[in-house]
This record gives structure tokens, C-alpha cells and sequence, in this order.
């Protein structure tokens, strides 16, 4: 797959493949979409796919992943739809992830993500939906982040800051009117404000 440099789009999803992700891939520097999304794919994501430099729109999710994302992963500069949900990835979010001014959506509910929030997601200027609920992840939502809420930024922020268990002290805490939905890490039930369909995704 690696002799592929002049593919553009992969799209594979929705099959039944397994096994690992090549790190030959990273030698497809035109693909600009790459849909592997619902299949069983195992292993660690390989970090040569941060070599991947017009790479825009990424959808990995619901598949069988382990280990963390690939800080070069990060240094992807076109990436605007990123879609990580439902992998059971783990590890922290790095801080590198403010240098990624293109990106329009990132999704990784449904893993095993902990930590807190980096401040330096503030700067993603062109951020308009988040999906961090059902992790780990702890600490309250850095105001650098929802100074981004509104019509014309984050539409979508849904996060642990509901109840644990129905009953429990959240795992985050948000600020009033920053996050669009309050989740239950363990029952997964969410309290969602009424915003109705904001389309925010532009070239995705």
C-alpha cells in the first residue's frame, strides 16, 4: 500500500478487516481522506502516519486499537475531521494538539483517554465540535476552551461533567454554558442542552 503515492481517498470502511494498520501508510503523502471506520482493526496506530501531510480527513473509529495516539499524529497540519471514538485508545492529550490550526472536529468519546484537559486547545480557532465524554479524563474545562462556545465556534462540547453513576461527584467540571452536554462516564446517559443542528464542518 505504501507503492500507492498518488491515491487520494482510501475508504474501506464499514467491512470486516483486521489485523494492524501498516505503517506504510505514512508513504502516502497525497491521501487526503483515509476511512477506516467500523472494522476490526487491532494494534497500536503507527506514528508514521503523522507523515501523511495532506491528510484532512481522518475516521478510525469503532475499531479494536491499543496503546496511545502517536504524538506525530499531532504535526498532521491539514487534519480538519479527526475520529477517534469508540477504539479503546488510552493515554493523555497532548499539548501539541494547539498547533493544529485546521482542525474543525475531534472525536474521541467511548475510550480510555485520561488526564486533564490541555489549556492549549484554546487556540484551534476553527474548532466548532468535540466529543471527549465516557473517558477518564478529569479536571475542569480550561476557559481558553469555552471562550470558543458560540454560533460562529464550538457548537458540540460534550463532556464527563455529570453525575458518576447517577450519583457520584463528575469527573469534570464545566463552566456554565461551555459544555453542550453533561454525560454519566458509567451509565453513559447524557443531559444535552437543546442547540438543534448547527451544520459547522466545512470541507469534511
Amino acid at each position: 500500500i505504501g507503492n500507492m503515492k498518488s491515491l487520494s481517498f482510501v475508504r474501506w470502511n464499514t467491512n470486516s478487516m483486521t489485523g494492524t494498520i501498516p505503517f506504510e501508510v505514512g508513504k502516502m503523502n497525497k491521501l487526503q481522506e483515509m476511512w477506516f471506520f467500523k472494522n476490526q482493526f487491532t494494534g497500536e496506530l503507527p506514528s508514521e502516519m503523522g507523515s501523511m501531510r495532506d491528510m484532512g480527513d481522518l475516521r478510525l473509529h469503532f475499531n479494536l486499537f491499543t496503546g496511545s495516539i502517536p504524538e506525530e499524529h499531532y504535526m498532521i497540519p491539514q487534519l480538519r475531521r479527526w475520529d477517534l471514538y469508540d477504539c479503546d485508545l488510552t493515554g493523555t492529550i497532548s499539548t501539541t494538539i494547539g498547533r493544529m490550526s485546521t482542525l474543525q472536529a475531534y472525536r474521541i468519546r467511548e475510550n480510555n483517554f485520561y488526564g486533564t484537559l490541555p489549556t492549549e486547545l484554546g487556540r484551534l480557532s476553527g474548532l466548532c465540535e468535540m466529543w471527549l465524554h465516557q473517558n477518564d479524563l478529569t479536571g475542569t474545562v480550561p476557559q481558553e476552551l469555552c471562550h470558543l462556545r458560540g454560533p460562529n465556534g464550538i457548537v458540540v462540547l460534550d463532556t464527563d461533567c455529570g453525575p458518576t453513576n447517577g450519583v457520584g461527584e463528575p469527573l469534570m467540571e464545566c463552566l456554565f454554558e461551555c459544555c453542550t452536554a453533561c454525560c454519566d462516564t458509567v451509565t453513559g446517559y447524557c443531559v444535552r442542552e437543546n442547540t438543534g443542528f448547527i451544520p459547522c464542518m466545512k470541507g469534511v
